[in-house]
């Protein structure tokens, strides 16, 4: 029951949205190489048939799965800072951001009114 709760909770701390879009542009292009040596074969030219399928099922499937995956995690925003990153560390980055600028607006007008009282 624990490990359920702890894969609902999960981090996403490594992976970030341009990883997973490269991901989806590498295995697209990996999935443009299969259908150009599936092209090639039809017209004639290239490897004999037992290398072309075991090309196809190799390049096609590993580059269809990454790029179903990468799709799937950017939609659900599976990435850090996405919307199912359940991290303390984006809570904290966004709490620290906000009082480094509270104390340096503190600091400006402590500086403004120093001047304006002299």
């Amino acid at each position: 029951m624990d490990k359920l709760k702890d894969n609902k909770e999960k981090s996403y701390a490594g992976i970030t949205k341009l990883m997973l879009i490269l991901r989806a542009v590498v295995a697209g292009y990996v999935l443009y190489i299969a259908y150009t040596l599936l092209d090639s074969y039809l017209k004639g030219e290239g490897l004999p048939l037992y290398l072309l399928i075991i090309c196809l099922v190799a390049f096609g499937g590993i580059a269809g799965v990454i790029f179903v995956l990468a799709v799937k995690a950017l939609i659900k925003g599976e990435y850090a800072g996405g919307k199912m990153d359940k991290s303390d560390t984006r809570d904290k980055s966004e709490s620290a951001g906000e009082e480094k600028s509270s104390e340096a607006e503190q600091q400006t007008m402590a500086d403004r009114l120093s001047k304006f009282n002299k």
